[in-house]
């Protein structure tokens, strides 16, 4: 998979295949089509160029599998020691300039299209 979406392992993933990507992974990481709701739902940041990285991936995947887990002090202790872990092994998710998010790209597309509607209906009056 990795070279199908990151074939030059960036650790970055574009917008327009995310969808397909987490459709894609095997049980129990992988969320079939249609997934737009759990894409918005996961508010992933989206980069310059429209690009998601893979840890902020990673990170709603997992939220998501784990659901409702109880967040005791030991889980949020090994939550902290898994992100110092992920953020040595990714340095470059530091230096991102966001400017998006999952949820803020579906409240323009949702504005986009209430505008096109609305633009058709007054053209054919």
């Amino acid at each position: 998979f990795r070279f199908r979406y990151d074939p030059h392992a960036t650790q970055f993933i574009h917008f327009s295949q995310l969808s397909d990507f987490i459709a894609s992974l095997d049980p129990p990481l992988g969320i079939s089509k249609p997934n737009n709701v759990a894409l918005v739902s996961f508010n992933l940041p989206i980069s310059k160029g429209n690009k998601i990285h893979c840890l902020d991936i990673l990170h709603a995947l997992v939220k998501h599998v784990l659901g409702h887990v109880e967040e005791t002090d030991n889980f949020k202790q090994l939550q902290e020691q898994m992100d110092v872990k992920f953020k040595k092994q990714f340095p470059t998710r530091k230096e991102l300039e966001i400017v998006s998010s999952t949820r803020i790209w579906k409240r323009q597309e949702k504005a986009a299209k209430t505008i096109q509607t609305a633009w058709k209906d007054y053209l054919r009056y």
